[in-house]
């Protein structure tokens, strides 16, 4: 016994856990006590971690309650931390949860490997179905509340009552924008301008702060980095408009190369970049749920580490590229599209299983007898004409629609609409917006797009024609601040 100390210094020192280090020094930092309790239950530590907690409970239980940060730190019972790398408030709780979670997944991929093994040397035991019980049963304890004791708490905390803009602003008017803990599609016929309206809302939302995870699943990474550069060239600030297609096909001359790596490419890394992460089929080992969930929890991990929150905003572009995988135990298409649309809807109401709340935007494509009856009355589009999915009609809060033609794209405009609102009015029939593929942008977000729409006969998509790339005066015409937080 008199060697324990010696010993766990001995382990200490030899081997380390970053993750678990910064949150058990957040945790002692915190000073909750409910939060240690908790971290105490957790099924599976290293001998590293279990000499650290030994050294905290050690000295805890001489004064009969949680050891101070300070008394710690002076005792050398927590590893060297620097403070700015700890967490706080509801990130401590976040990423305790995310570190909880992936431990049970391992105690329980251990247990039942090891009773596998078990299994095939010597039978089944009789212990076996207890076994497997404990190995899938959560340490958390099941406690049911009724949500009203929270109400008033919830009901007053502002901080996810925005919405997302779509930079349409008769749609933004009737929706409030996409909102958090909701599910909202942007559905359209191939080359309709779905994917320009979702990098769209996808760059606004970055540029504004928040966090985006964009699965393109039609377009490589390189190339939609180069729409969002075109995109970012149109704002304000910037005197030259760069085309996408001069971008994807290393067509600009000298002087425009040398603008964008001087000046446009440094501050979209530094205003959009940092908040918009693309996905794209490169980076996707397998098409199924348990990849999407571990792919997530890494991204929303960086995000954490790199910008102080989560993620708030997934694309995934377009939902009928997912594709199957043994995972999935499904081979019909239609299943597979509704077993992941499922997926992302639970993910938008209790994200990662953290009880946090994000917004999910799919974009989708339409069927050949939807396109016709949008063809044949001006752009209006009706729920049927989801491709391939009925989970999208029962899922979604907000069902937007994008329809062009050749006619419209050469006049720049396309027919927008909702479709479906579940907590708002409908549209009767679509509305003109300003749309430029060229240099990748939809809306009334651009300066410079007020002035050419009203030269299309569309003067009355803006009361303001004085800048409408503002922000704050996208928010003023809601009636609620949308970005703040």
């Amino acid at each position: 016994m008199a060697n324990l100390e010696s010993e766990i210094d001995r382990i200490t020192q030899e081997n380390s856990s970053n993750e678990f280090d910064i949150l058990i020094c957040s945790i002692i930092k915190d000073g909750n006590s409910t939060y240690y309790q908790r971290l105490l239950q957790c099924k599976k530590f290293s001998d590293y971690e279990l000499a650290v907690l030994e050294k905290i409970n050690k000295h805890s239980r001489k004064i009969d309650r949680l050891v101070s940060y300070e008394y710690c730190r002076a005792n050398d019972l927590l590893p060297p931390i620097n403070e700015n790398e700890l967490y706080f408030s509801n990130l401590l709780k976040d990423n305790l949860d995310m570190f909880l979670d992936t431990r049970e997944r391992e105690y329980s991929a251990d247990t039942l490997s090891s009773l596998s093994s078990q299994i095939l040397k010597d039978g089944i035991p009789k212990n076996a179905e207890s076994t497997v019980i404990k190995a899938v049963t959560k340490s958390k304890n099941f406690e049911y509340e009724t949500g009203l004791e929270e109400f008033e708490s919830k009901y007053k905390d502002k901080s996810n009552s925005f919405g997302f803009p779509t930079g349409v602003e008769e749609i933004d008017k009737i929706t409030g924008g996409l909102h958090l803990g909701t599910v909202n599609t942007i559905m359209g016929y191939a080359g309709s301008g779905k994917t320009t309206w979702g990098v769209n809302i996808a760059y606004n939302a970055a540029l504004g702060g928040h966090n985006v995870a964009y699965f393109s699943l039609e377009i490589n990474k390189y190339h939609l980095q180069c729409d969002l550069l075109s995109r970012h060239s149109n704002e304000s600030r910037f005197k030259d408009k760069l085309e996408h297609r001069d971008l994807k096909f290393k067509k600009l001359d000298t002087n425009k190369e040398d603008y964008l790596f001087s000046i446009v490419f440094p501050h979209f890394s530094e205003t959009v970049g940092k908040h918009l992460f693309i996905i794209d089929e490169g980076d996707i080992l397998e098409y199924s749920t348990v990849f999407f969930e571990a792919f997530l929890r890494e991204l929303d991990t960086k995000f954490i580490k790199e910008t102080g929150k989560g993620i708030e905003l997934i694309f995934v572009d377009h939902i009928q590229l997912l594709k199957s995988s043994n995972s999935t135990k499904v081979n019909d298409t239609r299943e597979i599209i509704n077993y992941f649309v499922s997926f992302f809807r639970k993910q938008a109401v209790n994200f990662l299983g953290t009880g946090r709340v994000v917004c999910v935007v799919l974009l989708s494509q339409t069927n050949r007898d939807g396109w016709r009856y949008a063809t044949k009355h001006e752009g209006t589009y009706q729920l049927n004409a989801l491709a391939e999915s009925n989970e999208l009609e029962r899922s979604c809060n907000t069902v937007l629609s994008i329809y062009t033609n050749e006619a419209f794209m050469q006049s720049k405009q396309a027919k927008v609409m909702v479709v479906k609102s579940r907590d708002g009015a409908l549209m009767e029939e679509p509305v003109s917006t300003y749309i430029n593929p060229a240099t990748y942008i939809i809306g009334n977000f651009v300066d410079e797009v007020a002035e050419e729409t009203a030269s299309f006969g569309m003067s009355d998509l803006f009361s303001d024609k004085s800048d409408n790339s503002d922000l704050e005066q996208f928010n003023s015409k809601l009636g609620e601040p949308v970005w703040d937080e």
